[in-house]
């Protein structure tokens, strides 16, 4: 047999508690006063707080709202162990004409970083990323040449943005056959934000594609092949990322 004890505070509104089994250790269900709902826990923080699992049959909203999932402090809301139907499908429902839209087998989604612009303080870099073994960005374009020369300008924030090493320039021709070449200037395939192409026609109109791909350099080179032992997984979901684990030599980062 199963024995409730109900505590009743009357004050300006409402105090219940209620404590489930003989030994009262642990309180079932708390009523606070300021209309707070505790689930396992006598100080629930917000309107309803749960200790524990919790489990949903249906998230429904009222006066015209929907439903939000999410973190206030802006952090990624990660659900795990999702559960699908029997043919492994995931669903979402168009509000506005009842259409389900789903997912099934594989799905894709392009990735990007968002970091600080390295030039302009008041504004953003958004780029979307290229896949490979290294923090990589890429710029790419079409010119023509003049009298044989053609000088291509990079966004002004590419020296900031881009280690000088590892720059590389593709030219393909357009409509000619004009052989082409990027010239060194000071040494340098690429500087001050921009490159120099040349033909050994001097009066060469010819028209080409180009492609310049560099490294970031505001971060570390990527460790493409880590040992599982040597790094630790500090989040999950969509993209990954982890940290090193501290060697003998190396002290633990302070947070």
């Amino acid at each position: 047999m199963r024995i409730f004890w109900i505590g009743l505070c009357l004050v300006s509104v409402l105090s219940l508690t209620v404590t489930a089994q003989s030994s009262l250790t642990e309180p079932a269900l708390t009523l606070t006063d300021d209309a707070k709902v505790g689930v396992r826990t006598t100080t629930p923080q917000a309107p309803l707080e749960v200790n524990g699992e919790t489990r949903v049959g249906k998230l429904a909203s009222n006066q015209g709202k929907s439903p939000t999932l999410g973190n206030d402090e802006g952090a990624d809301f990660l659900i795990t162990n999702l559960v699908t139907d029997d043919e492994g499908r995931i669903a979402f429902r168009n509000a506005t004409d009842g259409t389900w839209w789903g997912l099934q087998g594989e799905a894709f989604a392009y990735k990007n970083f968002i970091i600080n612009h390295p030039v302009a303080k008041e504004r953003f870099l958004v780029h979307a990323n290229l896949e490979g073994p290294e923090a990589a960005v890429f710029y790419r374009g079409s010119a023509k040449l003049r009298d044989g020369r053609a000088e291509i300008e990079l966004p002004d924030y590419f020296e900031a943005l881009t280690r000088q090493e590892g720059r590389t320039i593709i030219l393909t021709n357009v409509d000619g056959f004009d052989r082409l070449a990027v010239k060194r200037r000071h040494g340098l395939k690429i500087r001050n934000g921009s490159f120099l192409v040349i033909s050994e026609n001097p009066q060469s109109q010819q028209e080409f594609d180009w492609e310049v791909k560099a490294v970031r350099a505001d971060g570390p080179p990527l460790k493409v092949e880590p040992a599982r032992d040597s790094i630790d997984i500090i989040s999950f979901g969509p993209y990954r990322s982890y940290r090193e684990r501290p060697t003998a030599e190396q002290p633990e980062p302070t947070p």
